[in-house]
């Protein structure tokens, strides 16, 4: 990845993985309703996986936030006898959610359930269908190498009423990439090599239109949006020692962006346009496993961002040329440790970092003319700023075997605590405008922190916590602040037939708490809170039936709480 901190990689299921029927239902409090039923199976060289998962709230816990979501995703794969495997995915989405918009401070202290005004009458809301198709290629080349391919095609169509727009959006994205891979030994070291290449490309048709009262009025905006990625990366891992490796690579990447502007006025002129970026940026890291069970890691990287679409075309000085704003950049230094002691009763991941970077895109939101009601996203380069952080996930077993288990000679009880806290340290960095001011919308301080009990007979009970124990600013000029929280939340369940059925309860927001679940940044007319959920109740039911062939690992992998 080349963007600021990496890359998540989510891992979904197969028919391998997935049993051969799965039913999950919820329900809880403001109207919430969720089904899903799937399916995994294997058929010789086969395996297949459909999941289908139906999502409503029917009232919401803020006026106008009604949301409906169906999920379909599928995905099926063959493996030939000489190790080539095939996958080929096919996803729909289909989601329409009612948006309730940010409050005042004023707002929010008389009734947080309430919507912005301006969002109900405008009917505010985020419509759209999205289609997915992707298929994909592994193919061994000797015992050592094999080459790897990848492509996908999305489409969505997003319908998007805002205030001071109806945004009307048709994006086609493409994508393709080869992976070659080889593991051969170098100088009698082991040595590990990935290298690749990427397109791809994006086609947009947006327009938009007034916004009469939630309907649509006169068309404001027509215009084609493009952009195209080419880019060529490798890694080298070489174990300089069976213990210790070291980790280099780069990436060389080309982005274009163009407007061609259809409906050119007086007032706007014409936005047509393309702008150019190019960039190499270098990794360099090590991985030294101190045991088997223990791993310390560090990287030095760069990393390097073009504006997307909508940065780009949105700049906060109107009139200008397509490439005004910069591409953001960054070096990224990061130093952790994870592993396992005490035969798994004490796991970590602590990991420190600092990302130096210059240009980085700021969103501020102005008003379009002057006493608007309403304000609209706008973006501009900052020349410096610095992110540094603390991330540390410790879980710790703290009793063990009080109770024998079923049958007296079983796995016994435990008394487990698990913790994630999160220090941010975001500034600017000798700005001219701001100096060193916090950069709006990091809380400082981050904790989430669970004791969870299992018990033999398959009852687990996990009070929990979430705080954020400091107030953060919400603007750059740093003076309005979001305040500090903690609520308490508490969920359990009962799993019975070796886990293959679980029934679940929770209650989140214990103490019905009124507190700011998220911000929006640098608003001109002060509209910065988004209240969190106040006292809810959850309670649903799991069901999976695996039939013979399933590897027990891919079972234990589901989850048996929430």
């Amino acid at each position: 990845g080349n963007t600021l901190g990496g890359a998540i990689n989510f891992i979904t299921k197969t028919g391998y993985s997935a049993g051969a029927l799965e039913a999950r239902s919820e329900v809880g409090s403001f109207g919430f309703i969720k089904n899903y039923l799937g399916t995994g199976q294997v058929y010789g060289p086969f395996d297949a996986y459909v999941g289908l998962t139906d999502t409503h709230i029917f009232e919401g816990y803020r006026e106008h936030s009604k949301q409906a979501r169906e999920r379909i995703y599928s995905t099926f794969g063959y493996e030939t006898d000489g190790g080539t495997a095939y996958r080929l995915d096919l996803n729909y989405v289909r989601n329409e959610e009612k948006l309730p918009g940010a409050l005042t401070f004023e707002e929010y202290k008389q009734n947080p359930r309430q919507a912005n005004p301006d969002s109900v009458l405008y009917d505010e809301a985020r419509n759209y269908n999205y289609y997915r198709a992707a298929f994909s290629v592994l193919t061994p080349i000797r015992d050592n190498q094999a080459l790897e391919f990848l492509t996908q095609f999305n489409f969505q169509d997003m319908d998007h009423p805002l205030s001071f727009a109806v945004i009307d959006q048709n994006t086609y994205n493409m994508g393709a990439e080869l992976r070659y891979l080889l593991d051969n030994d170098f100088g009698g070291r082991l040595n590990h090599l990935v290298m690749g290449a990427q397109f791809f490309y994006t086609y947009q048709d947006d327009y938009n239109f007034a916004n009469e009262l939630g309907k649509r009025g006169t068309r404001t905006k027509d215009q084609v949006n493009e952009s195209l990625v080419l880019a060529y990366y490798l890694e080298d891992q070489f174990f300089v020692h069976p213990t210790f490796s070291l980790i280099g690579g780069g990436r060389l990447q080309y982005s274009w962006r163009s407007v061609d502007d259809r409906f050119i006025t007086e007032e706007d002129g014409d936005a047509s346009g393309d702008a150019d970026f190019f960039a190499a940026t270098p990794k360099l890291g090590f991985i030294w496993q101190m045991s088997e069970t223990a791993q310390l890691f560090g990287n030095v990287s760069g990393s390097y961002e073009p504006p997307i679409m909508v940065e780009l075309t949105s700049p906060v000085e109107i009139g200008g040329d397509l490439d005004d704003l910069k591409a953001q950049k960054a070096v990224q230094f990061e130093l952790g440790t994870r592993g396992t002691v005490w035969n798994g009763r004490f796991l970590w991941d602590v990991s420190v970092y600092d990302y130096e970077i210059w240009d980085e895109i700021q969103n501020v939101n102005v008003q379009p003319f002057p006493d608007a009601p309403f304000t609209i996203p706008r973006y501009q380069n900052i020349d410096r700023t610095r992110h540094f952080g603390v991330e540390v996930g410790a879980n710790v077993i703290l009793l063990q075997n009080m109770l024998a288990g079923r049958g007296g000679d079983g796995p016994g009880d435990t008394l487990t605590s698990i913790n994630a806290y999160t220090y941010s340290y975001f500034v600017f960095v000798d700005d001219p405008v701001f100096g060193d001011n916090d950069l709006p919308g990091a809380p400082p301080h981050f904790i989430r922190s669970e004791l969870r009990y299992d018990h033999p007979v398959g009852v687990w009970l996990a009070p929990n916590i979430e705080s954020t124990p400091e107030g953060y600013y919400m603007n750059s000029e740093n003076t309005v602040k979001a305040g500090s929280y903690t609520i308490f939340n508490i969920q359990g369940g009962y799993n019975f037939m070796d886990g293959d059925v679980v029934f679940f309860a929770q209650v989140t927001n214990i103490f019905d708490k009124n507190y700011i679940s998220s911000v929006v940044v640098d608003d001109a007319n002060g509209r910065y809170f988004y209240p969190g959920d106040g006292r809810a109740f959850y309670a649903g039911v799991q069901w999976s039936w695996y039939k013979g062939g399933l590897k027990e690992a891919d079972k234990s992998g589901l989850p048996p709480n929430m």
